[in-house]
């Protein structure tokens, strides 16, 4: 019995070694979050379980999809009209996520840092935004 153990500890210790670990940012990250207020820098947003119709969110999936609900529209004034945009999502450090979706007028990509994420509350500032106006994708 003792070889047996002295044999299966080592293979056990080794094999959570190489699985890898997904980080806690990560975990925080996953699912629906509800636009609450813009900060000095930077856009808060609450976790939900449901995302009201007349809300903007984003919600982040497992496998790196995106679903991004903002207006359909390039106008901004109420009622307005929300819809879902399915996109990207990766993270590229421990506070740095890179988004990718189109919208009504082309397609966006976004650096935003994490400048807080705990389980009911994500506050980003955006890095960099690039916009590709339909026409310009054509060239």
């Amino acid at each position: 019995m003792t070889a047996l153990k002295s044999v299966l500890l080592p293979v056990v210790i080794f094999t959570f070694n190489i699985i890898p670990q997904e980080s806690n940012q990560i975990q925080h990250l996953l699912g629906s979050w509800i636009f609450e207020s813009y900060g000095e820098e930077t856009r808060i947003y609450q976790k939900t379980s449901q995302i009201p119709p007349d809300k903007g969110a984003y919600t982040f999936l497992k496998d790196g999809s995106l679903i991004v609900r903002q207006n359909v529209g390039w106008c901004g004034t109420p009622p307005i009209t929300y819809g879902n945009y399915e996109g990207t999502w990766k993270m590229t450090s421990d506070s740095t996520l890179i988004i990718k979706y189109p919208f009504w007028g082309g397609t966006t990509q976004q650096q935003l840092q994490i400048t807080s994420l705990d389980e009911h509350q994500l506050a980003f500032k955006t890095i960099s935004r690039k916009t590709i106006r339909p026409d310009e994708a054509e060239h």
